[in-house]
């Protein structure tokens, strides 16, 4: 890596980065979406909707087994943690300072919040994270706020040590 600077000096636009990418194309893509009767399927009896088509080509252009697209970020969290297993009697460690999906999600599934410090870097303290675990702690969702990346290398060491598992939050 040498001597380059890991700091981004461009400041963020105000406002939101979705607003500057979108032109006509995607008004008509959008618009001709809105207009299908299918709008609320995945698919059009055994034709994939435009859910399934974009979940596909996500997962060919990144090279993985499954892309899974949802209306919100707590419904991805909410499927993240119902993937894991994650539910009643189970406790997920949050940062205290988050968005209300992320406690949201971990009630969608029946778990418990624990709430754990954040530190300079906006995301959880992992010194923290490492005192709030119990035998009932199941995993941690590490939010990364304001664009601001999480800790990860400290929070994976925790959880390889205590094999919980490790959930990523970047919307």
């Amino acid at each position: 890596m040498g001597n380059k600077e890991k700091a981004i000096k461009t400041p963020i636009p105000s406002g939101g980065l979705g607003w500057s990418v979108i032109d006509d194309e995607e008004i008509q893509a959008v618009t001709e979406l809105l207009r299908t009767p299918e709008l609320l399927f995945r698919y059009r009896g055994s034709e994939p909707g435009q859910s399934s088509l974009f979940e596909r080509e996500v997962t060919e252009k990144l090279g993985i087994k499954h892309a899974l697209f949802v209306n919100s970020g707590t419904s991805a969290l909410t499927c993240c943690l119902a993937g894991w297993d994650i539910g009643p009697g189970d406790e997920v460690i949050i940062p205290a300072y988050t968005y209300i999906a992320t406690a949201a999600a971990v009630i969608n599934v029946g778990a418990v919040p624990v709430l754990a410090e954040i530190d300079e870097s906006l995301g959880l303290d992992p010194e923290d994270v490492e005192r709030k675990i119990t035998p009932y702690t199941k995993a941690i969702i590490a939010v990364h706020m304001q664009g601001v990346p999480a800790r990860l290398d400290a929070l994976r060491e925790i959880a390889r040590k205590h094999n919980l598992i490790i959930i990523e939050d970047a919307c």
